[in-house]
């Protein structure tokens, strides 16, 4: 299944940092997916990727890491994270450095939930 979605996101625009294209899959019927990031130049995944659990409640947030923000000519990456664990939100800032993603920065989101 991997080997699938990553040819397919080669084939697909690039989404982030000049080369990296998105390959995404779900888990099957549990609402949860996955997200990476392929180099379309080498065709190599970065080490992290981002999962989000969605919810069947109308109105309510995934449970995870979801992509806030990408762009394909910049090297930052923004997440908002729920923990699952201790509810608590974050907006989650990454760098693209060295061809692998590093946390630069994680603001707690105080705002009533």
């Amino acid at each position: 299944m991997f080997r699938t979605r990553f040819t397919e996101a080669m084939q697909g625009p690039v989404v982030f940092a000049g080369e990296y294209a998105r390959a995404e899959w779900g888990c099957g019927g549990s609402g949860c997916y996955m997200i990476s990031f392929i180099n379309k130049r080498t065709g190599r995944a970065l080490h992290e990727s981002f999962t989000a659990y969605g919810t069947e409640l109308e109105g309510s947030k995934s449970v995870g890491e979801e992509i806030l923000y990408i762009n394909k000519s910049s090297k930052l990456l923004v997440t908002y994270e729920i923990n699952e664990y201790s509810k608590k939100h974050f907006y989650n800032y990454y760098a693209l450095q060295n061809e692998s993603l590093n946390l630069i920065k994680k603001v707690p989101d105080d705002r009533p939930q």
